[in-house]
C-alpha cells in the first residue's frame, strides 16, 4: 500500500496478496484492507501522519468448497464498530472482534461486489450485484443481533 501526501508517495505495507479494497473505520482509527484473491482481510492502526501500524490479519472470511479465495471486493465499517465484507457467499458480517458472524446470501444467489450501510444512524444495509442492488433494514442499528 502506498501513502501518497503532498506529491511524495511512500509505501506503507508491503506483502499483501493484491489489496482490492481499502477503507477506514467508522472512527477513522484503524484502516481494513482486503483482497479478492485471499482468505484474510486485514486490520491497520493508522498513525496521525498516515502511516500504517500493528497489521494483524483480524478477518477470517468464509470459503465454500473447494475455494481458496474469497472474492471480497468491498467492506465497510458501521458506527457500532462491526464490519461487512462484500464476497462470494455473499455478505459477511463481523464483530468487533474481528469474527465473522453471519453470512447474508444475496436474493439473486449470486456474489456480492460492493456493500454500505446507509440511512440515519447507519440503520440500513445495501448490496450489489451485478445489474442489481439490495437493501435491508437493521432492526436495532445499536446492536448486530437484538
Amino acid at each position: 500500500l502506498w501513502l501518497v501526501s503532498g506529491g511524495a508517495r511512500s509505501i506503507v505495507a508491503q506483502g499483501l496478496l493484491a489489496p482490492g479494497c481499502v477503507r477506514l473505520t467508522y472512527d477513522q482509527g484503524q484502516l481494513i484492507v482486503c483482497s479478492p484473491h485471499g482468505r484474510m482481510a486485514h486490520l491497520f492502526t493508522l498513525n496521525t501522519d498516515g502511516t500504517l501500524a500493528n497489521s494483524a490479519p483480524f478477518f477470517r472470511l468464509n470459503l465454500s468448497g473447494d475455494e481458496t479465495d474469497s472474492g471480497a471486493g468491498q467492506a465497510d465499517a458501521h458506527p457500532k464498530g462491526w464490519s461487512c465484507f462484500a464476497t462470494r457467499l455473499g455478505l459477511q458480517l463481523a464483530d468487533a472482534n474481528g469474527l465473522i458472524s453471519a453470512i447474508i446470501p444475496l436474493p439473486s444467489g449470486r456474489p456480492a461486489v460492493g456493500v454500505a450501510f446507509g440511512a440515519p444512524e447507519a440503520g440500513m444495509l445495501w448490496a450489489s450485484c451485478g445489474k442489481r442492488i439490495y437493501r435491508r433494514r437493521i432492526a436495532s442499528p445499536d446492536h448486530l443481533w437484538f
